[in-house]
């Protein structure tokens, strides 16, 4: 298992990138919404992050019921990690590729945070429950494939 911070270079977005084992579904990011919400994008969950970050609710999967009973373990506030992760209300979209066994495009879209594999063919796939069916028209997969196709021909170059 591994977990890596991630943030926007030119903004104050941040984030935590999971990665429990090389399998697609092992793969989760978590922030906290500017409303104080613990959100997480994982294919395991079925509820749609930018509907709960609105009324400030909470993600519920195996992954965030995991963080919150590792935090109690550790004795560690919510409110600590959220001063250091949660989202700013004035986020803007970027996107930045992280490698584990295979590489991964950390993607924030309008103030909700996915990720995006590019499997054989530039195949691409969004963890996000609700993009998981309109690949084509995925404002994650928009974001990224350009710079994943940018990061393949710079990578065949040499």
């Amino acid at each position: 298992m591994s977990a890596v911070l991630v943030s926007d270079p030119y903004s104050r977005s941040r984030a935590v990138l999971l990665c429990l084992m090389p399998g697609k579904n092992d793969h989760a990011i978590f922030w906290a919404s500017s409303r104080g919400g613990l959100l997480c994008s994982c294919l395991v969950g079925t509820l749609n992050a930018l509907i709960l970050s609105v009324p400030s609710r909470r993600t519920s999967c195996k992954f965030t019921s995991a963080l919150r009973t590792c935090l109690a373990d550790a004795r560690i506030l919510f409110t600590k990690v959220w001063s250091r992760i949660h989202l700013g209300s004035h986020a803007w979209d970027f996107a930045v590729r992280k490698q584990f066994e295979s590489p991964v495009w950390v993607v924030l879209h309008r103030a909700v945070y996915s990720l995006v594999l590019f499997l054989a063919g530039s195949v691409a796939r969004c963890i996000a429950p609700c993009c998981s069916r309109f690949r084509a028209r995925c404002g994650y997969v928009n974001l990224a494939r350009p710079l994943d196709n940018a990061n393949r021909v710079a990578a065949e170059r040499g």
